[in-house]
């Protein structure tokens, strides 16, 4: 056979129909298994966010209970004490509860009763102290990153906005931070 025609043989083979499925049917496995993957990558992002938000909010708590202890742990507890910054309009004090536990932030004239934490105004500004940077935001009703709820004295839930399974409950009784969010598999 001439040189030629091999050549011009040579250049026009492809692939053949059967070569053609098995690729196709690799991908479709392949697709298969990796697409489950990427879907959940979005829960856990969220997951993370949550964690990594209450891992902060409990660096705040106990940031708050170091200043407690270092001011003598008063059994009343304090009203504005500066643990943030002690700028003369009080904007970085809390009001710590005689356990030694954030418990609210009002910028008010000191009460004759310890802090205690007993409502959802309450839990807020516990989370706005805390987070005084402003994020993550936090509301009672909806439009912020976080949902706040109070539970019962002393206890507030943080909710994830648009996820329900995914919170952070703080207890001002104990200092207690723990993050909820669904299992990871």
């Amino acid at each position: 056979m001439p040189i030629k025609n091999r050549l011009s043989r040579a250049r026009h083979q492809g692939f053949t129909l059967i070569e053609l499925v098995v690729v196709i049917i690799i991908l479709g496995v392949l697709a298969v298994a990796a697409v489950p993957r990427f879907v959940n990558l979005g829960d856990s992002a969220r997951s993370a966010k949550v964690k990594a938000t209450a891992g902060a909010f409990k660096s705040g708590v106990n940031l708050v209970h170091a200043a407690w202890v270092a001011k003598g742990a008063p059994p009343g507890g304090i009203d504005d004490a500066p643990v943030f910054s002690d700028n003369p309009d009080r904007s970085g004090t809390v009001d710590i509860n005689g356990k030694g536990w954030p418990a609210e932030h009002y910028l008010a004239n000191p009460s004759d009763s310890e802090p205690s934490l007993n409502n959802v105004q309450d839990c807020m500004s516990v989370w706005r102290i805390l987070f005084s940077a402003g994020e993550p935001t936090v509301t009672s009703t909806t439009g912020a990153q976080y949902k706040a709820s109070y539970l019962q004295t002393g206890k507030c839930r943080f909710t994830l906005e648009g996820n329900p399974n995914m919170y952070i409950n703080y207890d001002s009784n104990t200092g207690e931070v723990v993050a909820t969010v669904p299992d990871e598999q």
